[in-house]
This record gives structure tokens, C-alpha cells and sequence, in this order.
């Protein structure tokens, strides 16, 4: 009987490429999907910075509208000049920090921290409110003319009163807003990252079923073959009818011998301390040669 060994061996390097090819594709999803799932990370964390930004800046302007409001009325009752000027450059700085961030937050301003992307619904939200924006910045506007008379100062007081609760009402619901589709933002991410967590386990069992446990059987049935071959050879060393013996070339000294051999011999060693030489003619040539050949460890066929 005889083994087709080139066959053979075509089989095990194809069997070999394609549990490779497996390994680098495994190797590449996992790769694939780290990266993705660390920049969708990173994205989150700037997506998160912006949206507090946000948050924090539409919240203040309800902070300023009040305080406007409050300057407002100092600038009404003033009863001195001093009192006057001081509760005019307050209500100036509330007023533009408040332009400012109104404007930016509909229409982004970088300094600010603010992107401007806002939906429909917060762009709704601020068409709202943007007639009662407009009439406290006129009446400010007013309340901040050196010129205006007492009775233009005292209406532009009751305008601003008037549309503070008007626009405090409608910049809760922009805060509210905000506020619930930056946690909308939170949840999304938390479910793309479990969905990417799910696929990269999945991968890792493929990589398991497909690579690894193909290759724990290919490496066990080659390690019995190895074994079942070693048994093999032993067999043949053991019960050959010619006269063998295993010996070191570097060494000359005898590993094993089989029974042929030692009934043949007489051999009586310990493996490893027997020295070949003890059982040669070292002044016959030929024995000289066959010796010198093993040392340098040529092949020495039917010597």
C-alpha cells in the first residue's frame, strides 16, 4: 500500500492558507471594529463637551433675562446719578453677553463653544420667543440712551417686565430640549457601542469555531500521526532481523540497540556511555573511513 505524499502535502498547504486567510480576516474585524468603537468614543466625548457647552449657555440666558429685568428697574428708580450710571453699565454687559449668546446659539459662535447645528424643534423653539427677544432688546436699548426722557425709560421698564416670563417660559423648554436630545445622543452611542461589543464577540466565537478549533484538531490528529509513527519505527527498530543500532555521530556512543543486535553482539551497555569504537577494528581502514564518515555526519547507506 502506498500514501500519495504529494497529495498529501497539497492538502495541508491548503488546509494552512485557508485557516490563514480566516486568521487575517478575524484579526482585521477586530481591528476594524476597536478603531470604530474608540472613534465613536472620542466623537461622543466631543459631542458631550458641545452639548454641556450648550446647555450651560441656554440656562444662563435665563440668568441674564432676570438680570436684565433687575437692572431694568434700578435704571427706573435711580435716585442718583452714581446709581444710574453703575445700574446702566450692568444692564450693558447682561445685554450683550445675552445678544451674543442668543445669536450663537441659534447660529454657532466658535469662541463661545457653540456649534449653531440645532434642530427643528429647538429652531422652532427659539421662533418662539424671538418677538419677546426683540422687544426686551429694544426696550434695553432704550434704558441705555443717555437721551431718553423718564417717561420713555419708565415704558421701556414695563416692556421688559412684561416679556421676561414670556421668554424665561420659552428658554426652559430650549434647556429642556437641548437637555433631552443630548441624552437622546447618550443612549444612541450606548447602543451603537453595545452593538459593536456584541459583533466583536461574535467574531471572537467565529474566530474560535472556525480558526482555532480547526487548528486544535489538525495540531492533534498531526501529533497521534507523529506518535502513531514513532510507534511505527520502534516496532520496525525492535523486531528488524538485521542487527541495529541508534548512535550519536557526534559521539560515536551507542543510544539504543535492537534485540537482533544485542543477541548478535552480545551487547551489554548503558545508553549513552557505550562507545561504538569498542566494538570495531580502529586499525582496519575501511572501519577507519565508516567511522570518520559518521563523525562527520554523511549519510552512510548499506556501509
Amino acid at each position: 500500500m502506498t500514501t500519495d505524499v504529494p497529495a498529501q502535502t497539497k492538502r495541508f498547504r491548503l488546509n494552512g492558507s485557508q485557516l490563514r486567510l480566516r486568521y487575517i480576516i478575524a484579526l482585521t474585524l477586530i481591528a476594524v471594529l476597536t478603531i470604530s468603537s474608540q472613534i465613536i468614543i472620542q466623537l461622543s466625548f466631543e459631542s458631550q463637551g458641545y452639548d454641556s457647552r450648550v446647555v450651560n449657555i441656554a440656562g444662563r440666558q435665563r440668568m441674564l433675562s432676570q438680570k436684565i429685568a433687575k437692572a431694568s428697574s434700578v435704571i427706573n428708580n435711580a435716585e442718583n446719578p452714581d446709581q444710574l450710571n453703575a445700574a446702566r453699565e450692568e444692564l450693558n454687559a447682561a445685554v450683550t453677553l445675552w445678544d451674543r449668546s442668543h445669536h450663537g446659539l441659534q447660529h454657532g459662535d466658535v469662541a463661545l463653544g457653540l456649534p449653531g447645528d440645532n434642530s427643528a424643534e429647538v429652531k422652532a423653539l427659539f421662533a418662539n420667543i424671538a418677538e419677546t427677544k426683540q422687544q426686551i432688546s429694544t426696550a434695553s436699548a432704550t434704558l441705555l440712551d443717555p437721551s431718553a426722557d423718564p417717561r420713555s425709560v419708565a415704558l421701556a421698564q414695563v416692556q421688559i417686565r412684561e416679556n421676561e416670563l414670556n421668554f424665561l417660559t420659552g428658554m426652559n423648554l430650549v434647556v429642556f430640549r437641548y437637555e433631552l436630545e443630548a441624552n437622546e445622543k447618550v443612549d444612541f452611542i450606548r447602543r451603537l457601542e453595545l452593538i459593536l461589543l456584541g459583533i466583536t464577540l461574535l467574531v471572537l466565537v467565529l474566530e474560535a469555531l472556525l480558526i482555532f478549533a480547526p487548528a486544535a484538531r489538525r495540531i492533534t490528529a498531526d501529533m497521534k500521526a507523529l506518535l502513531q509513527r514513532e510507534e511505527d519505527l520502534e516496532k520496525l527498530f525492535s523486531v528488524s532481523p538485521t542487527a541495529m543500532l541508534l548512535v550519536n555521530p557526534e559521539t560515536l556512543s551507542i543510544i539504543r540497540v535492537n534485540q537482533k543486535a544485542h543477541d548478535t553482539l552480545l551487547l551489554e551497555f548503558s545508553a549513552g556511555e557505550t562507545c561504538f569504537k569498542e566494538f570495531m577494528d580502529i586499525n582496519h581502514p575501511p572501519n577507519l573511513q565508516f567511522l570518520s564518515r559518521l563523525e562527520e555526519a554523511s549519510s552512510v547507506n548499506e556501509y
